[in-house]
């Protein structure tokens, strides 16, 4: 998806005679990883490079990024520029703009978080991200599935169902090379 959708649609909700979610985990994927513009030249290589370091890197690779450091975008995609986070990128506060902000961190982190509501993420959620990071993203899908039951408020997955997330995994760059691989520059349109 684009990332102006990214931000808002919910397609786990999506009602094909039930929420398509209750019976598929859906993951969020960014759609500019397909057909790359010029300008994002070589992103999905340096992906496989962070996903790489990720396996070797701490069990729980996830920069959390508060609200002061969304707040100066420059200076935050200057340090993105530098490598100074590797890893997934985490949303401790939903930006107003939040879809103005998603495009530049999709271009440098193989996973992004954020908060489902508005304001700032609980830290109970972020904790959850935490214990949970070794089956997530399907975990989400699951803490999705149980906030639609009502369940109990005290359950984990609670905390968890407040967070949105775009994932990116080998298999994506993969079907993201496959897809680059089958157009023709110059084909004639005929």
């Amino acid at each position: 998806m684009p990332a102006t959708l990214l931000a808002c649609w919910r397609p786990e909700e999506a009602r094909l005679g039930q929420r398509l979610g209750r019976y598929y985990d859906i993951v969020l994927r960014w759609s500019d990883r397909l057909n790359l513009p010029a300008h994002l030249g070589l992103i999905n290589e340096f992906a496989r490079n962070q996903l790489d370091e990720m396996k070797d890197g701490p069990a729980t690779p996830v920069n959390w990024l508060d609200k002061a450091e969304l707040s100066a975008v420059q200076k935050l995609v200057e340090s993105l520029d530098n490598g100074c986070y590797g890893g997934a990128l985490a949303l401790r506060h939903r930006p107003e703009r939040l879809q103005e902000l998603l495009e530049p961190l999709l271009a440098y982190a193989p996973m992004v978080l954020w908060p489902d509501g508005t304001g700032d993420l609980p830290q109970a959620s972020q904790d959850s991200v935490e214990r949970n990071w070794a089956r997530l993203p399907g975990e989400f899908s699951a803490a999705y599935r149980t906030s639609w039951k009502q369940g109990d408020p005290a359950h984990e997955h609670t905390d968890l169902a407040r967070v949105r997330s775009v994932w990116l995994d080998e298999q994506w760059l993969d079907f993201c090379d496959a897809f680059a691989n089958d157009s023709v520059d110059g084909e004639n349109p005929r």
